[in-house]
């Protein structure tokens, strides 16, 4: 019952997928990253919000800033972990920043 072990990252991971039918939005795209470590996907949902899929693939934190024009005017919202992604609501910019093998999935 630990929040930070890796079942229950599993976990949330499959309870978002099933609440925001992540198995039904449709790719936007692939975006370009500076690190080869760094792997993002950019969807629309359902329901016509967005989500970005965010993993980091090395050991080593990384940080990338992307700019994303359908995100602007958007709070951003990590459905694993429940918790605010810091993001201007004004701006289509955001800064990921990911841990040693840490993913994120963000929805706008």
């Amino acid at each position: 019952k630990d929040p930070s072990s890796y079942v229950s990252f599993v976990k949330n991971m499959l309870a978002a997928r099933k609440k925001h039918k992540i198995n039904l939005a449709t790719q936007v795209k692939i975006l370009d990253v500076k690190n080869s470590s760094l792997f993002l996907a950019f969807y629309k949902l359902l329901d016509k919000s967005y989500l970005l899929v965010a993993m980091n693939f090395s050991k080593n934190e990384l940080e990338e800033e992307f700019d994303i024009p359908q995100i602007k005017f958007k709070s951003a919202k990590n459905i694993i972990t429940n918790e605010k992604q810091e993001k201007s609501f004004f701006s289509s910019k955001i800064n990921i920043k990911l841990d040693g093998f840490e993913a994120k999935a963000i929805v706008f």
